[in-house]
């Protein structure tokens, strides 16, 4: 008889160890690793962006029912700086791919800032841009990403809740360029609160108007695509709307800023459209090898993409409500999921199989929720982010889903990281 060989067993989460950054009076919705994964940034309601030093903690044994880590809380994140500037809650947060010093943020006040954070006690804005839409269409970016071209620190994609995609050469903001920060140029003299910065001067070198509702924009990993996580207005159906942003190398970075500036409508005769979801694609992020793509949506699916064939070849449904946010690990091998649910769902990167389930609480804290009825609420996160280089995952806590919010039980930190033992 033919002798059916098995697979080798998934790797499982054995424990968490969970790392609490920032007070429980405001909250964040945004966190990001630096390139070397020295400082995680996160945005915080109280209008700072907050720099974190997370010290090497090692996982501790933890409980383990049904592939749930229960969280056991080992200590907690060092501030290092609060970066003041912004005039309203900061939204978005992110870190340049390879500069580990430059940091990109975006605030309910209109505006999205650069800041050197190269040394400790010191806030630099180097650069601002004023944003162009606001009103009715809202007062803060979508989202925020870097283009992942290396050796400088160049263009950003800036999406606007006006459905319109801008790109910016960084070059441009204001005389303090952010090229001249990374290339290690002094300053700042130790002040750790600085002066806002002239308005932003630099007009977007492409600004891409789309038809549909725009959730999430990101590079491709070549850089020379945007991907949008997109809802359809002729169906309400979620799709990826792909097209080459930078035209002819003669067209981008030339000394004619005029002529890079033009408004260019993206429709289906100038981009790929792939549908993946019965609802909005909420989050999305291609894995560093370069090789998956995953999205999650309003539909609460998560799609795991090939990019090579743009195929969909799995999809984790053990979500109940719309995902909020998608990271790949450092490896490309995992990928975490959050929605308003307990926990942080962390499956294979190639077949979505569970790999474990991630409470982001301590079990005190849990069974105080469960004796309130509220379990399997509250414990979710707005935005994850993996550590650069080992199984660390940083999840900002802005949602609060109830409103007995002011009691200390109910709390969250404003950036929960936990340290995964994978075995």
């Amino acid at each position: 008889p033919t002798q059916t060989m098995a697979g080798p067993a998934l790797p499982q989460i054995r424990s968490a160890a969970l790392i609490e950054c920032g007070g429980n009076r405001h909250k964040s919705r945004s966190c990001s690793w630096n390139s070397t994964g020295q400082y995680l940034a996160s945005g915080s309601s109280d209008k700072f962006a907050k720099i974190f030093s997370i010290d090497h903690v090692s996982a501790v044994s933890s409980a383990q029912q049904s592939g749930t880590a229960s969280g056991v809380v080992a200590g907690t994140g060092r501030e290092l700086q609060a970066l003041s500037g912004h005039s309203a809650p900061v939204e978005r947060v992110r870190f340049h791919p390879t500069e580990s010093n430059i940091l990109c943020t975006a605030a309910d006040d209109k505006t999205v800032r650069l800041w050197d954070v190269r040394a400790a006690g010191t806030s630099r804005c180097i650069g601002r841009i004023d944003m162009q839409s606001g009103g009715k269409h809202g007062n803060q970016a979508a989202s925020i990403e870097w283009h992942p071209g290396t050796g400088s620190v160049r263009y950003l994609a800036v999406t606007e809740k006006d459905d319109a995609v801008r790109v910016y050469d960084c070059r441009r903001l204001n005389p303090t360029s952010a090229t001249a920060a990374a290339a290690g140029r002094g300053g700042g003299g130790g002040n750790s609160r600085t002066a806002s910065p002239p308005p932003g001067s630099a007009k977007p070198v492409r600004t891409f108007a789309l038809p549909d509702r725009v959730m999430e924009t990101v590079f491709s990993p070549s850089g020379t695509h945007l991907v949008a996580g997109t809802r359809l207005s002729s169906t309400g159906m979620g799709a990826l709307r792909i097209w080459r942003w930078d035209g002819s190398s003669s067209s981008i970075g030339g000394d004619d800023e005029n002529k890079n500036s033009s408004n260019v409508v993206v429709d289906d005769g100038d981009s790929q459209v792939y549908i993946g979801h019965t609802g909005p694609i909420y989050s999305l992020r291609f894995s560093p090898d370069g090789t998956g793509l995953v999205t999650g949506g309003g539909d609460a699916l998560v799609s795991l993409w090939d990019v090579a064939s743009m195929v969909c070849r799995a999809t984790i449904p053990r979500r109940t409500k719309f995902i909020r946010s998608v990271a790949y690990s450092h490896d490309s091998k995992l990928v975490a999921t959050s929605s308003e649910e307990d926990g942080i769902d962390i499956a294979n990167s190639d077949t979505g199989e569970k790999v474990g389930l991630v409470r982001l609480m301590s079990d005190e804290k849990a069974r105080i929720r469960d004796r309130m009825g509220l379990a399997g609420v509250g414990g979710g996160a707005d935005e994850l982010a993996f550590h650069p280089r080992a199984y660390v995952l940083a999840c900002a806590r802005g949602y609060e889903p109830t409103a007995q919010a002011g009691a200390a039980a109910m709390q969250s930190p404003q950036v929960t990281v936990a340290r995964l033992a994978v075995g």
